[in-house]
This record gives C-alpha cells, structure tokens and sequence, in this order.
C-alpha cells in the first residue's frame, strides 16, 4: 500500500484509485481505520481530499446517511477503551 510513500502523487492514487475499489467490509477495523488516519491526516491537501472522497464512498456503502452511525462504528477499536 502507497499511503506512507514520500511521493504524495503515489499516496493520493492509493486513496483515488487503488482503495477506492477495495470494498470497506474487506478490510479489519484496525485496517480501515488506520487507512482513514492516514489520509484525513496527510500533509498534502490532495491526498487529505482523495481520503476524504474514500470515506464518502464507503459510507454510500454502508447504506448513506441513514446509517452513518454504522458506518462509524466500523472504525471502533475492537475491544478496550481509547485513552483521551
């Protein structure tokens, strides 16, 4: 996976293209959210914005806005509690 590559034209294509066709059920909790992460927190606004789109098209996924709070929890640690 592209998204700590140095070149941010590498890691928006892993957002725009490789990770848009991955289906989000696909991958583990700890997966989807790191992947998230990664991107919403890039320095490039390119890539923050590519990540950005992914996290729409996987909440579409999901069922829309109807069912944001599934989608939410899909990024819920599995198991414990996050320190604040």
């Amino acid at each position: 996976m592209r998204t700590l590559d140095v070149d941010p034209i590498n890691r928006r294509a892993a957002f725009a293209n490789v990770l848009s066709d991955v289906p989000i059920m696909s991958l583990n909790s700890t997966q989807r959210e790191e992947v998230i992460s990664r991107g919403l927190k890039d320095r490039e606004e390119g890539v923050r914005k590519a990540a950005g789109k992914l996290v729409a098209k996987w909440a579409e996924e999901v069922g829309g806005i109807v069912k944001v709070r599934r989608f939410l929890l899909l990024f819920a640690s599995s198991g414990g509690e996050r320190g604040s």
